[in-house]
């Protein structure tokens, strides 16, 4: 008998949550934290000149505020992204004492081979290939929902596109329609 509150967020494990799954708020708090830390670098390490010491504060203290379960929350938004990307660019600048520079994408995208940092848009996707190779050979813990499987036939017809690297889903979007529609008499999720 006791009543349970509602809340529009929820926190867990340093993640925002909403009701509707939207990862803008944790988005704007990791850019907050994130551009706190780099100003504090800038301010009090000033005497720091040489770019790799630079580089690993950088590393430490500000990109890794990105990556702390960054497939779960990784924007999908262009402003979100773009967003997240200037603190990069204003650390990139501050790293290679040039902060009242204007970077094109280009001239970032090279600043940041010259670094040997990926731009954070790509290392967040290369984040989202590394978690699904791990769960496609089952190196993770995380296992893929039972309505999809690895395609396991032996034919390599053009026809069908198939490979052994193929998911193959037991869900089709008829279930999806009849589900909607009410056809499938009381029955709550989807047919196999």
């Amino acid at each position: 008998g006791e009543t349970l509150l509602d809340y529009e967020s929820e926190k867990d494990l340093g993640v925002i949550v909403t009701t509707k799954l939207n990862w803008t708020e944790h988005c704007n708090k990791i850019y907050s934290r994130a551009a706190s830390r780099l100003f504090l670098n800038i301010r009090t390490c000033n005497f720091i000149q040489n770019e790799r010491q630079k580089r690993s504060l950088y590393l430490a203290l500000v990109r890794s505020q990105f990556q702390h379960c960054s497939v779960v929350w990784r924007p999908h938004t262009e402003t979100s992204k773009n967003k997240i990307e200037s603190i990069q660019k204003r650390a990139i600048k501050w790293i290679l004492n040039e902060q009242h520079a204007s970077y094109s994408n280009v001239t970032y995208t090279l600043k940041c081979k010259r670094l040997d940092i990926l731009p954070l848009n790509q290392r967040l996707l290369l984040t989202d290939i590394l978690t699904f190779y791990d769960i496609f050979y089952e190196l993770s813990p995380i296992k893929f929902p039972s309505y999809l499987q690895k395609y396991s036939g032996n034919t390599r017809l053009r026809s069908t596109h198939l490979d052994n690297l193929s998911m193959i889903s037991t869900v089709t979007p008829s279930t999806i329609i009849k589900q909607k529609s009410g056809e499938v008499g009381g029955y709550q999720g989807f047919e196999h």
